[in-house]
């Protein structure tokens, strides 16, 4: 390796330094040159040992390594033999330790993987004044360093390390190279073997000081917090509702105040104080009052122990009594926590009676529902015998229940009588009969059986017995009921068909009337006959509709020849029933009852 001896003062000119980023860039403080690499009269033995070796170590963005031959230029993803055997040596020398020098400045070792910047002299105004840094040293020097310390465990080898690290005045804030350039020359760094360990130690030892720092500042903290709060209670003009800037006077020039150096800080301590104080003044309103309450509920009790629910004193006589004439006595109460009092003493002497009301009132409502219970009972035991069935009337099963103690019983019961639930069981068997119905037609009728006006009660008696699964389903009180339902609904459709049929003869009879009424050449005159304007007729669709009804077709004759006469007599007529037919015929099955 070949020497190199850098002057003195061009090496003092450079300075070291750190952009805001935290990137090292090196000033010149003659020329003010500055360039993000390093100086060459900055460099260490080692630095210019691996400038000197035509191999250069390079890495791709994909942080994959690769060396190049600076003159012939060649490229090698393998380590060249010869950059290995710089490495190795230069491996050697860092882990070899060095004598300090006759002068007493200290050696160094340096990484041949990441060369020690070799710092400028120490100026007050650098970015890294009081942090270590090392000069550059001769191989020869390195070779000499007193040998390693001896340890027998790993827990001596991290003390030993700690006291080196505390020694040298490293703090939390150090990066692990600002660290290595103080403590590399001294014997104690060799403890551990590898980098590793060194680095895993030295993060250690920043943890514990930055915990032990953390919590210095946090006692000091609490000291000062401590010492103004004590100022502020030794003040007595300081109350609850203090501002700061009115009572700063008062204590500006304590120790305790100046020794918070920050403005902001000493407001918030003062705000945080009549916060404490508030609330404190809060919680002991709360406990006077809570006192008073219980001395005045105390006294109206012992006052009004009164046995008669009825004798309980009124509000107004407790206030003029009682609070007005004692509004000092009961400290923090206002007139709504004595009305509150009142209120709950009142509720209390309440609550006896109303648990005997409430007992007595639900076993009223038991007798009255067993009451209800047994005439329901009665009611469907009289529907078993025949007695009551869906069209019974009150005044026909009366005379049955009378005497019977279940409607005694249930005579004077508020909200439920006797007619009430009489009316109620009727509907449930006329909904019961309802449904039976049903199920009879359906059956019936997928059986294709059915039942007429000419069909009589034994018939359909005896069509049922034709089906015993139809006859289970259906109670016998209701199969003559049924029966009579079911009549009267084919009555209805008969009646309706009927219906049906003369209104469609009257539309047919109206359609003749209008064609005669129309006739020209001659028109109709009032002492024409029938049998001189049937002739006339013969090809008329309202004719036609008519052939086989003689009585109908005389009929629309008649009717025509009285709306004739009616006319010629100037009487009113009305036209509509001319020009108009009924819009109900239009459709077929209006009116009818459906299925």
């Amino acid at each position: 390796m070949s020497t190199h001896s850098p002057n003195k003062t061009s090496e003092s000119l450079w300075k070291e330094t750190k952009t805001p980023e935290g990137r090292i860039y090196w000033y010149n403080t003659s020329t003010r040159q500055t360039t993000w690499k390093k100086p060459e009269v900055l460099w260490t033995e080692e630095e210019i040992a691996i400038n000197q070796c035509p191999w250069k170590e390079y890495t791709t963005p994909e942080g994959k390594k690769y060396y190049s031959h600076k003159e012939t230029k060649q490229t090698t993803w393998q380590i060249p033999e010869a950059y290995q055997e710089l490495l190795s040596t230069l491996k050697r020398i860092k882990e070899t330790t060095i004598k300090p020098s006759s002068s007493g400045s200290p050696s160094t070792i340096v990484s041949p993987m990441s060369p020690v910047t070799a710092s400028p002299p120490v100026n007050q105004t650098s970015t890294y004044y009081n942090k270590p840094t090392i000069s550059a040293t001769s191989a020869s020097l390195l070779l000499s360093q007193p040998p390693d310390i001896k340890v027998d465990s790993p827990e001596k080898a991290m003390e030993q390390f700690h006291l080196l690290l505390k020694s040298k005045g490293v703090r939390p804030d150090w990066s692990w190279e600002e660290t290595m350039r103080a403590i590399i020359t001294d014997p104690r760094y060799r403890v551990f073997k590898t980098i590793s360990e060194r680095k895993s130690a030295f993060q250690l030892y920043i943890n514990q000081e930055a915990q032990r720092e953390r919590e210095e500042k946090e006692n000091q903290e609490k000291k000062e917090r401590n010492d103004f709060y004590a100022m502020l209670e030794r003040i007595p003009q300081i109350k609850s509702y203090s501002s700061y800037r009115t009572v700063l006077p008062l204590f500006a020039n304590m120790p305790a105040f100046q020794q918070v150096t920050s403005d902001r800080q000493r407001q918030n301590l003062f705000h945080d104080y009549i916060h404490q104080l508030r609330r404190s003044e809060k919680e002991q309103l709360r406990k006077t009052k809570k006192t008073s309450i219980e001395a005045f509920k105390h006294q109206i009790s012992n006052q009004f122990d009164v046995q008669d629910i009825t004798l309980m004193p009124k509000w107004k006589d407790i206030y003029q009594q009682y609070v007005l004439p004692h509004d000092d006595t009961y400290k923090g109460m206002t007139q709504l926590d004595f009305l509150e009092v009142y209120q709950d003493y009142y509720h209390d002497k309440w609550k006896k009676p109303l648990a005997e009301y409430h007992e007595r009132l639900e076993q009223q409502q038991h007798q009255d529902r067993l009451a209800r219970d047994a005439f329901k009972q009665l009611l469907k035991s009289l529907h078993q015998e025949g007695i009551i069935h869906v069209r019974s009337q009150w005044k026909n099963i009366y005379p049955f229940i009378e005497n019977d103690t279940r409607y005694t019983n249930l005579l004077g019961v508020p909200s439920s009588t006797p007619l009430d639930l009489f009316w109620d069981y009727l509907d449930d068997l006329d909904q019961d009969l309802y449904d039976q119905r049903k199920i009879v037609q359906d059956y019936l009728k997928q059986h294709d059986e059915r039942i007429t006006l000419e069909t009589s009660l034994e018939e359909y008696q005896d069509l049922l017995a034709k089906h015993p699964s139809l006859l289970n389903q259906i109670e016998p009180n209701n199969i003559p009921l049924i029966y009579q339902e079911i009549q009267k609904r084919e009555l209805r459709k008969q009646q309706e068909a009927e219906r049906k049929q003369q209104r469609k003869l009257q539309k047919k009879i109206k359609n003749l009337r209008h064609a005669i009424r129309k006739l020209d050449q001659p028109p109709l005159q009032a002492n024409d006959t029938w049998d001189m304007i049937e002739p006339r007729l013969q090809n008329n669709a309202a004719y036609l509709e008519l052939e086989q009804d003689d009585d109908a077709k005389l009929e629309a004759f008649r009717q025509a020849l009285a709306r004739l006469t009616s006319e010629q007599q100037n009487t009113e007529v009305d036209e509509d029933d001319d020009n108009e037919y009924d819009e109900e015929d239009d459709n077929d099955e209006e009116g009818m009852i459906r299925e």
